[in-house]
Parts: C-alpha cells; structure tokens; sequence
C-alpha cells in the first residue's frame, strides 16, 4: 500500500470505524496497466462508509489526480508477484509511480513459505529509502479468504440474481451459500460446482441439469502449456536412460589454465549408477575450496552436486553453512526450509533457522516454526522463544471491600500492566511492583498483564476485571435483646471485623461523638431504649440503627 504524502488520522491497530475520513483509493494492477478507483468518504456523523462507483481506467489517471495529499495506491497481486513489483517501483521501473520522501509505504502482504527471500530483498530495499515504512507483521494480516462480513458486502453491493462461489475449497463453497442464505437469496438461485463441473443459463434462467468435462493433469514444457508432443518425451526418456553432462570452462589460450569457475550442466545424469561417487567427489573439491576460503568456488561445486542428487540433505546443510557464514541470512533460510520439507523431523535443521532468525532479531517467524511441530526435542528447541502468561490472583469479580492484584510469571520473567485498557509494554505498560497493585477505592478496573523474557518476547496479554463496591456494615447483634429485668444485667454488642460501635441511651441516634463500645455494659437503672451502630474503619460507611428497649427495677 503506498500512501503518497497522506497520514491515516488513526492507528494501524485501530478500526476505521472509530475514525472519519474521506479517502481516494487506486487499486493499480500494473501488468494490466489499469487502475480501479474507489472514493470511499466516511462521514463524521455515521460510521458507514459511501464508497462511490468504481472507475476502471489506466495509470496516467493516477497523475491527472489532482488530491495527491489524499490519494492512496494499493497494489495487489500474489504474495510472490507483489514483491517483485516493490522493487520495480523502488528501482524507477515504474514510469508512474515514483517514491517521494513524505510517502507513507504499508507492507501487508504475508511472507509466505518460499518467499522469504524475495521479500527480505524488498523490505531491506524500502528501508534503503527515505518513505515511512510500515511492515505488518502475519498475525497482524487477516485471512486470505474473505470473511462472512466481506460476502454480505459483496451481495449488498452487487444484489445478484444467482450467487455461485468459486474460490477455495468445497468447505468454502458452502460457507460461503449459507452466508448468501441469510442476505435472502434462495436455494435454487444457489449453484455450487465442483471441478469439471458445467452450469448452464437460458434466457437469464439458471438450468437444473448439469455437464461435466473431464479434468486431467497437463503436461507442460517450460515454454508453455499443453504442447508437449511425442517428440519431447522421447528425448526426456532417452535422457533418463542416458544422461548427459555439458562442462563450460574458460581457459587461457596460451597457458591452458582454467581463468574461471566451471559451469557443469546435466540432464539425466542422476540415474547413472556411480552417480553418488562422483557426487562425493565433487564435495570433496568443494570442501578443499572452503579450506582456501573460495566460497563461491565451494557454492557452485556444491550447486552442480545438488543438481545431481536434488534431494540430498547434506548438501543443502553445507551450503546452507556457508551462507551463514557469509552472513547471507535469506540464502542460507531457504535451504533449511527445504531440508524441512524433505525430512519433517530433521531437528539440526530447526537449530539453524532459530539460530539465524534469533541473529535477526525475528522472534515471530521462530514460533511460527513451531506450528506443525509434535517431536518433543524438537518442540524443546523453542522453549526460550515462548513466553507463558502472567497469572493474575484474585480473578475478575465484584469485591466489597480493598483488594490487592497479586501477578506471578512461572519463568521470573518481567512483568507490565496497564489498567487503562491499553497494550502493556515496556514503553506503554507499568511495571509490576513488588507487593502487588493495590485496589483502594471504590470504581471498576481493568488489568492488562504480559510477562517478557530477557530477549524482549512478550507472551499474550491476560485479562482480569473488577468491581469494587463497598457495603455498608450489618446491624450490630444485642444481647440480650430487649427486656426487663430486676437484677443487675450487662449487654454484649458484636459487630463484623474493622467496625467501630456507637452506642446511646437515651434514644438519640448515635454518632462517631457518641460513646464507644469496647466491653459488656451495665443496664442502668429505669427503663431506656438503647441505639446502636456500626462505622466500617476503612470506608467509613455507617450501618443503620438498632434499637433495643432494656429496663432495670432492682426488688
């Protein structure tokens, strides 16, 4: 996404409902030379955008706009093509669009396996220029296949008359009808079609009937599609059977020496049956070049043996090694990922690519290595790359009196919280202090909590809320309660824990000035009526009055 000389007056991390803009959008497809434009205005007093009709024309109308302070470029395509496409408008390859200083770039496109390469390049190229770059990293992406609230949009936006999903898995296609089922379209307006599966229309009305094609695997020459005659499989057999080798070396004229690397090229050398020696002995050449410090030498001996033997294993290790050693991170990357996908298990494999993200400082890429992963050592390799979460102690609730939010992590690791509501951090959070967070007032609050390893890896935020709400104290308990009486007799008031008695005689009520409680009383001579209250020491809040009637006439 380029956004040339505009700034969001929101947050990445922020809806743009909780925002309002008026926006100018392109969608530029640059191998199609077109671009679709898309004014989307998102008026301040209602949080539904107006998106106003697309309009599909060519790139020149991207210079003919005359809001460039307002224009927004998205550029899309496959994870695989768009990064290619970065580094064509980077280098000046795109005569229309060109980098300014004051450009905003967004990087949303996830890094797919197979990828990394290409779009470590692109990255490392955007950061080389003076425009604010944003990457997003893959949790912050949302999926690929369009959620049930793009499809409402879609059909309230298109209101079609037949609804037929296409892309994705059959599982899709029927995610994907029950969504249109609930915006009214009905079932027989509804058509899902498996592979080589044909509908058909007439006169503007969708058929009951049905025919199908048969689909077969293509085979395809390198050139193109479908072309592969006899002719071509005849030479790929006698290849197979055969083999070939063609060696390309530059040689002095003069002195008959080699002035150059050898260029070794083979078509179905692999199935010769001494193929493994010689694939040995080209190790052996490239392991004396190493020695010598010839590391491209070694690479290119090391490439013609992984030419013979594709699915060598250690190879790939030994190449893999010396573009670490060259610190050729993004090289040295894509064969450990092939190891992995050659031999699920190989655990010296992981070692590298977490030793290499780790030099990097790309902690996500590190557990996201560890999604398919069920062997118990190799699971152990990722142990300091995941951070568990705080335990937070008393949890969510509504109190009546002070408490104190106590926060444990299990490894030692740093603690920070916010009970604002916001992401705790190292920046934005607070950290914990010893003795807890002390909750003393009255309100509703709301602890955000993570725990962060030395390496700064946050583990995810946990969440606990509270309600404090004090009550006031219970009536105090008399005894005895009420009654006559001729011989001298004491009363007992009992009241609950950190509550102060009031008591009076005379049935007035009593205040905080009235006489305090602290052992039985003696019942005076006559008749009174005695009052009693109760005052919580720490909120200050008053019970209600009790009132006992007590007598004493001696005989």
């Amino acid at each position: 996404m380029i956004i040339p000389k505009f700034t969001f007056p929101f947050n990445f991390n922020t809806t743009l409902d909780h925002k309002f803009v008026t926006i100018s959008i392109i969608i530029l497809n640059i191998s199609k030379n077109s671009a679709i434009f898309i004014i989307l205005v998102l008026s301040k007093s209602s949080k539904n955008p107006s998106i106003f009709p697309s309009y599909i024309g060519d790139n020149n109308d991207i210079q003919k706009n005359k809001d460039n302070d307002k224009l927004v470029v998205l550029l899309s395509g496959s994870p695989r093509r768009i990064y290619h496409d970065i580094l064509d408008i980077i280098d000046g390859g795109d005569d229309k669009l060109k980098l300014q200083d004051s450009d905003t770039f967004i990087v949303a496109s996830p890094v797919l396996p197979g990828t990394e390469k290409i779009a470590n390049r692109a990255i490392n190229e955007l950061y080389k220029t003076d425009t604010h770059i944003h990457v997003l990293k893959n949790k912050e992406l949302q999926s690929m296949h369009a959620s049930e609230e793009d499809i409402k949009v879609l059909i309230q936006i298109l209101n079609p008359k037949y609804f037929v999903p296409i892309k994705g898995e059959y599982q899709h296609f029927i995610a994907a009808s029950d969504v249109a089922k609930k915006m009214n379209i009905n079932d027989d307006h509804i058509a899902i079609v498996d592979n080589g599966e044909m509908i058909t229309f007439k006169d503007g009305k969708l058929q009951s009937y049905r025919d199908s094609i048969t689909i077969e695997d293509v085979m395809i020459d390198g050139l193109g599609i479908g072309d592969v005659g006899v002719k071509v499989i005849d030479d790929r057999n006698q290849l197979q059977n055969d083999g070939v080798v063609i060696i390309g070396m530059t040689i002095d004229g003069k002195t008959k020496e080699i002035v150059a690397n050898t260029d070794v090229q083979t078509r179905g050398f692999i199935y010769l049956k001494d193929s493994e020696n010689i694939v040995r002995a080209i190790i052996e050449m490239a392991e004396k070049e190493l020695v010598d410090h010839n590391y491209e030498n070694a690479l290119q001996y090391y490439k013609t043996a992984l030419a013979l033997q594709p699915d060598d294993i250690k190879v790939r290790e030994a190449m893999a090694e010396v573009y670490t050693s060259q610190k050729e991170y993004d090289s040295a990357l894509v064969l450990y990922m092939e190891i992995l996908q050659l031999d699920k298990t190989n655990k010296e494999a992981y070692q590298h690519l977490i030793s290499i993200y780790d030099e990097m400082g790309d902690y996500d890429n590190i557990l996201s290595l560890k999604e398919d992963v069920t062997d118990e050592n190799i699971l152990a390799l990722f142990d300091d790359y995941e951070v568990g979460e705080p335990i937070i102690s008393p949890l969510s609730g509504q109190y009546d009196d002070y408490i104190t939010v106590v926060i444990y992590s299990i490894a030692g690791n740093d603690i920070y919280y916010t009970t604002d509501g916001t992401v705790p951090d190292k920046e934005n959070g607070i950290p914990y202090p010893q003795g807890g967070i002390p909750l003393n007032h009255t309100g509703n609050f709301e602890i955000n909590a993570v725990c962060c390893n030395e390496k700064g890896i946050y583990s995810d935020i946990v969440t606990e809320e509270y309600q404090i709400q004090f009550k006031k104290p219970d009536l105090p308990s008399v005894s005895p309660d009420g009654g006559v009486f001729s011989e001298e007799t004491t009363v007992t008031i009992t009241q609950q824990k950190d509550c102060t008695i009031y008591y009076t005689w005379d049935s007035t009520d009593p205040t905080t000035e009235s006489a305090v409680y602290t052992e039985p009383i003696v019942v005076p001579e006559g008749d009174y009526v005695l009052s009693v209250m109760a005052v919580n020491n720490k909120t200050g809040l008053v019970s209600d009055i009790y009132r006992v009637n007590l007598g004493y006439h001696p005989q």
